[in-house]
């Protein structure tokens, strides 16, 4: 093997120097570059002449992001209904569930009023509720009544009209979320004691001795 050591090598006016013939490689040993101060052809850019052919096979899907050290990182393909999520600066991103956003259901329950006191379930919703609003309205005979209640498990709170005792009076409750007197000693009333993944646990209380009719209570849960 032959060496041929040059500071400068010029081709003679209007030709072109030819280094090597087709199929000959040219090594360029570690330490050493190449240094382009003018205009170079021929040489693939490291980012816009980069062809499909010269990508590495991966799993269909998958996306190029950069690590944190600057260097190409593939993106792991995720599952079905996933979208891309950015990690911030600094971090590739990756493939995430969409968050799902409030549920509601609509639906009303009965209750004897003459119904002795313990925990009722009521379930049906399709999800784990967060928190209940209830509406009730009574007609006992000598008023009428409504209440408007709000329970997430731990605080509740209810609001009832007191037509039996005078019109437009109201009374405010902190400890429950349904309410409803027939008097001022009769009522059927309590507040969510727990929530399940498909409904809710209700502890009723029944005060006094209620007439045997339905309570109808109608509500939205929040999950």
């Amino acid at each position: 093997m032959s060496e041929l050591k040059a500071n400068k090598i010029s081709p003679a006016t209007l030709t072109d120097v030819v280094l090597g013939d087709s199929g000959d490689t040219f090594t360029i040993p570690a330490g050493a570059a190449i240094v382009n101060n003018g205009t170079a052809t021929g040489f693939a850019d490291p980012v816009d002449d980069i062809t499909i052919g010269q990508l590495e096979d991966r799993l269909p899907g998958q996306m190029i992001s950069w690590s944190q050290a600057g260097t190409p990182t593939p993106v792991a393909t995720g599952n079905a209904g996933q979208v891309l999520t950015s990690a911030g600066v600094g971090n590739p991103p990756s493939f995430q569930g969409i968050t799902a956003g409030p549920q509601l259901y609509a639906g009303y329950l009965s209750r004897n009023q003459s119904s002795a006191s313990g925990n009722v379930t009521y379930s049906g919703i399709g999800f784990t509720p967060k928190g209940v609003i209830f509406h009730v309205y009574v007609g006992n005979g000598t008023g009428r009544q409504a209440c408007f209640g709000f329970d997430d498990g731990t605080r509740a709170n209810a609001v009832s009209t007191l037509d039996y005792n005078s019109a437009d009076a109201w009374y405010g409750d902190g400890t429950n979320s349904i309410w409803p007197p027939q008097s001022s000693t009769l009522r059927q009333f309590g507040s969510i004691s727990s929530f399940t993944n498909d409904g809710f646990i209700f502890s009723w209380t029944k005060g006094g001795s209620p007439s045997a009719t339905s309570l109808i209570v109608y509500y939205i849960a929040i999950g």
